[in-house]
């Protein structure tokens, strides 16, 4: 399933009807193993050892039973590689809560709310919550159909890409590999992973802009279409977050809301479907 395939089915194609022909939803932004590495190290994760100088990203759901067992095999066998949790698909406020708590916690296993069952989130906002659930919703749904040609593996929790919950995603010889389900042999899943980190920690603006309530404004409604060639659309506020999609001049997207953050006003557009998280593209280009 193509992304444009999983936006209709998921309620996308009463907005790409109303938009026309126009709409974002006809032109997709593509993915290489290495776009789809370097979006997953722009998201939020949270960290299983900070010592460590090995790194692999793993894509999983707070809800997933397959990940939890992941999670206490790392535990257990405590290797030599900081496996870092994308969250993604969490289904309730609680699991939000929890995913939100790990990014912040202190110690070089950053997940010990998950393991506790014991978010701590108070004084964090609704927005917040939303803002942070929705960085990495719409970097996977990004994402997420390109990394069936190069996964291996089988088992977990399905995500309807043709992969599933865990997967884990990695530098090996230089190139980029992943594995869904749980590993065979942990012990030679990370004797293969590269050394050297490309990013010690999430960007530190990008975990800035989920910690403190973005100001946000309404702006002009309708649709906004973009002004120059391959613009690129943000999963937050921020030239460093994700990228999500690109748009080709004249096509754009419904207009939700704008902000200033980061020396730029962006805004905030509907490119996902209605009932999906905004995405972010500059006001200028617009």
């Amino acid at each position: 399933m193509n992304r444009r395939d999983f936006l209709l089915s998921s309620g996308g194609a009463a907005v790409a009807t109303m938009m026309g022909a126009s709409s974002g939803y006809a032109f997709d932004l593509k993915h290489s193993p290495e776009s789809v590495y370097d979006n997953l190290s722009r998201a939020l994760w949270a960290s299983t050892n900070r010592q460590s100088q090995k790194a692999a990203y793993v894509i999983a759901a707070p809800w997933c039973g397959v990940c939890r067992a992941l999670y206490q095999a790392i535990r257990e066998q405590a290797p030599d590689c900081d496996f870092r949790f994308v969250w993604q698909n969490d289904r309730s406020e609680l699991q939000i809560k929890i995913a939100y708590s790990t990014y912040f916690h202190d110690g070089d296993n950053q997940l010990i709310p998950y393991q506790n069952n014991e978010p701590k989130t108070e004084g964090v906002s609704t927005a917040q919550l939303d803002l942070t659930s929705g960085i990495n919703e719409t970097t996977i749904s990004s994402v997420g159909p390109y990394i069936r040609p190069f996964v291996s593996g089988g088992g977990g929790s399905s995500t309807g890409f043709g992969w599933g919950y865990p997967t884990i995603i990695y530098k090996s010889q230089g190139r980029i590999k992943a594995v869904t389900g749980l590993p065979p042999d942990m012990a030679a899943l990370v004797a293969s992973i590269d050394s050297g980190l490309d990013r010690p920690t999430p960007t530190p603006e990008l975990l800035a802009a989920v910690r403190e309530p973005l100001q946000l404004w309404k702006t002009r409604e309708g649709n906004r279409f973009a002004q120059e060639e391959k613009v690129l659309l943000y999963a937050a506020p921020l030239t460093d977050a994700p990228v999500v999609e690109e748009l080709e001049r004249g096509r754009g997207y419904p207009a939700y809301t704008e902000t200033d953050y980061a020396g730029h006003r962006w805004l905030g557009l509907k490119a996902f479907g209605e009932t999906w998280p905004i995405v972010w593209g500059k006001v200028e280009q617009f």
